[in-house]
């Protein structure tokens, strides 16, 4: 079990682009100025949590375990976990961590384990060949590796949606024009792309099954 920024995809700003997975600023909602949770924390508790919120950035809102926050924060483990106890609820949501294999492990191991299962029964070694088999046939870039940040964001896509419910959203890629590369930009959609939860959620809802060649940034 991790933790992970509650409602992450508002702290965002770069959907797509060179920052979309590492951005160089995050947004800061004026609205926390009249936040009651915000004031009841402790000034140490307080800049802890906007320094966890750039942190997760690089993470996709995701945090790092507890001895890598430790040292980015500059204190102790156990200081670390007292005040993540303290932020959890409001500030921070548990997410599961269950363990799929490396690239590099035996590959006896990989066979065994390659198809190992998200807590809800969802494949995400199943979900990222589904989405190499799509990609192929639509002429879309193929993702050569899971590496272990695709595997922390498929998961995390898997969890909340479902197999069924990435698989429609693999459909409505061949009912995008946009997503194909057929707009002014000549942008085409990857596994990248769909693993940004917002770009996901637009495409299982059909919004970019349409010629339009803009897309929100």
């Amino acid at each position: 079990m991790g933790l992970r920024i509650k409602n992450w995809e508002r702290f965002q700003h770069y959907k797509t682009g060179p920052y979309a997975e590492r951005p160089e600023w995050i947004k800061l909602y004026r609205q926390i100025l009249d936040d009651y949770e915000f004031h009841r924390l402790d000034g140490d508790d307080a800049k802890a949590l906007i320094m966890l919120w750039m942190i997760a950035a690089e993470r996709g809102g995701e945090l790092p375990e507890i001895e890598v926050i430790s040292f980015r924060l500059r204190l102790t483990e156990q200081k670390v976990k007292a005040c993540l106890e303290r932020l959890s609820g409001h500030w921070l949501e548990s997410v599961y961590t269950d363990s799929i294999p490396d690239e590099d492990e035996d590959e006896d191991e990989d066979e065994d384990e390659e198809h190992s299962s998200t807590p809800n029964g969802v494949a995400v070694r199943e979900a990222f060949e589904l989405y190499n088999e799509v990609a192929g046939e639509l002429g879309l870039p193929r993702a050569e590796k899971l590496t272990e940040q695709r595997k922390r964001k498929l998961r995390s896509v898997l969890n909340a949606h479902g197999l069924p419910s990435w698989k429609r959203a693999l459909l409505n890629l061949e009912q995008s024009k946009f997503c194909l590369g057929e707009g002014g930009r000549g942008w085409r959609a990857n596994l990248d792309f769909m693993l940004q939860p917002t770009s996901f959620v637009k495409l299982l809802e059909g919004a970019y099954a349409d010629t339009n060649t803009a897309m929100e940034n």
